[in-house]
Parts: structure tokens; sequence; C-alpha cells
């Protein structure tokens, strides 16, 4: 099945949704505010787990969140995992059984501006 415009657009409203939700997406922010000249300054780093919607997508792909030219993978959600991750995060509750796949513990500058999700056919997938 090809993916048709109103797909694509789906897809990459809900992966935005949750991309743009305040704490998930920090590391992807601008610099710190005590950070007088971000150029002179050595990049600082935050591990944040960040949670997607690829319910939309075609089953056979993978999916990596680019950022600063490097693709992390991104993995399947487990339940287990959502339902512990839910029980201290109001947004986490309201996404609720929506959300599919997990970035755990990525490394992310602060310096970074804009962040983006890939996906790609698994190989060996029959997908056009």
């Amino acid at each position: 099945m090809r993916p048709d415009r109103r797909q694509f657009l789906k897809q990459t409203a809900n992966a935005s949704l949750l991309a743009g939700v305040g704490p998930f997406l920090a590391g992807c922010g601008g610099a710190s505010e005590d950070a007088t000249d971000s150029a002179s300054l050595p990049a600082r780093t935050d591990k944040r787990t960040y949670y997607f919607n690829f319910a939309n997508a075609h089953p056979d792909s993978d999916f990596f969140l680019v950022a600063g030219g490097r693709h992390l993978p991104l993995a399947p959600l487990p339940k287990a995992m959502l339902n512990q991750a839910a029980s201290t995060s109001i947004a986490l509750q309201q996404a609720g059984q929506r959300l599919t796949h997990v970035g755990v513990d990525l490394e992310l500058s602060n310096n970074i501006h804009m962040c983006f999700v890939k996906g790609v056919p698994r190989a060996g997938s029959s997908r056009l």
C-alpha cells in the first residue's frame, strides 16, 4: 500500500504533536540561559527519554530520531514501560495507548535547534 498525502500529514502531525510536548524535546531547544557565547563553550548534553506515536505508520518500518546529524534508533514501546512512565506524567497519561515507540536515555546537545523523525523500510520488507 502506497502512503497518500493524507496519511503522510497524519503521521507527521502525530509525531510533531508528541515531539513538541515540553520536556520531551527540551534537549532540542536552544542554548541554556547561563551560556553567554554558545560557540565558545563546549556543548552540554542531557539524557532524556522520548515517546512517539507511529500507529499510522507502515508496520515494516524502523524509526530514527535525527538530531544534529546523528540517527538515534527508536524502539517499540513496551506496555510495562508506558504504564510506569504514565504513572508520573500527565502528558503520557493523556497520550495513553496511542504511543508506539520510545527512545530511551538519548543524549542530545542543548545546542541542537532542529530534530525530526525518519522512517525507513526494514530490510527484507515487501513495502513499495
